[in-house]
């Protein structure tokens, strides 16, 4: 805590990465609520849910671009600014219903998830320029506690703003878009320090870059054989594709089966914020039974 009290650089850009990523989380969950209660159609909810995995999947190439660039300051202010633009232009469209407004708005939000995944990449790197290394681990631990905040607190704030407004759904975009918007005002005020002309740029193609990856991750789950850790990274990716798909397979349950007196919209509140809280437990037990095993017996 006192990082954050004592180092301005940290300050303002975990203020700034709050209000980010507080704004995308926000609409993370209006979104699906915008399609199911507009459009009343299973198969565009499923379509929305799918939507915002989309971003994922491109999130090793937008970390490898985010190493190559050079002006980040630049990037990251008019990355926020470019956002704001964007969810302006969907408070505009949410008061119009069409398949073609629905495909725009689904776009948008693919942009400006893989915007706020940019900007992490490219802000995390100017760390080490301004945070005493041996402090690194607590400023990212904290970064990593901003995430989870906001992911709990946006997707409350987002249904809370959803009851104030009777689903006012334009009135959501634009507190996102002003969420953006201050986001990168902040970032202004510290131009200069984003700024780092001696920072070496290192360019590798796409494979040398994977394959560099793949031996660190040998290295880190201690596997020398390719066709073990083949095997152990394949049912890795299984274990978070299923796990990935518990929440829009409730998304879709909940859409025609209520909870007690809930909303859906709370509904998905409650199923959400429960996730995230049992993500931050898991977090905070490292060292439980499943870490005393050892992956050489399976």
């Amino acid at each position: 805590m006192n990082l954050l009290v004592n180092n301005r650089f940290f300050r303002y850009t975990s203020i700034s990465t709050f209000l980010n990523q507080f704004g995308s989380s926000i609409y993370n969950i209006v979104f699906i609520i915008y399609v199911a209660s507009t459009y009343h159609s299973k198969t565009l909810v499923s379509i929305a849910n799918i939507i915002l995995m989309i971003p994922i999947l491109f999130q090793l190439l937008i970390g490898q671009y985010a190493d190559r660039i050079r002006n980040r300051a630049k990037w990251l202010i008019w990355g926020g600014i470019s956002q704001s633009i964007l969810f302006m232009i969907i408070a505009y469209l949410t008061n119009q219903k069409s398949y073609l407004v629905f495909s725009i708005i689904c776009l948008i939000n693919i942009i400006s998830d893989c915007i706020s995944n940019l900007l992490s990449g490219i802000s995390m790197p100017i760390f080490k320029h301004h945070i005493p290394q041996d402090e690194l681990m607590t400023a990212y631990s904290l970064r990593n506690i901003i995430s989870f905040i906001c992911g709990i607190g946006g997707q409350t704030f987002g249904i809370w703003l959803l009851e104030i407004s009777n689903k006012n759904f334009g009135f959501v975009a634009i507190i996102n878009a002003s969420s953006f918007l201050i986001s990168s005002i902040i970032l202004v005020s510290i131009k200069s320090l984003l700024i780092n002309n001696k920072e070496k740029i290192t360019r590798h193609s796409f494979s040398r870059n994977f394959l560099e990856m793949y031996d660190a991750s040998k290295g880190i789950f201690s596997t020398k054989s390719d066709s073990q850790f083949i095997k152990l990274i394949t049912t890795v990716i299984i274990s978070n594709v299923l796990g990935s798909a518990i929440i829009p397979i409730f998304n879709l349950y909940f859409l025609e089966n209520k909870w007690q007196n809930f909303s859906y919209g709370q509904t998905l509140l409650i199923l959400n914020t429960t996730m995230i809280l049992g993500n931050i437990l898991g977090s905070l037990f490292p060292k439980d039974f499943f870490s005393r095993l050892s992956l050489k017996k399976y």
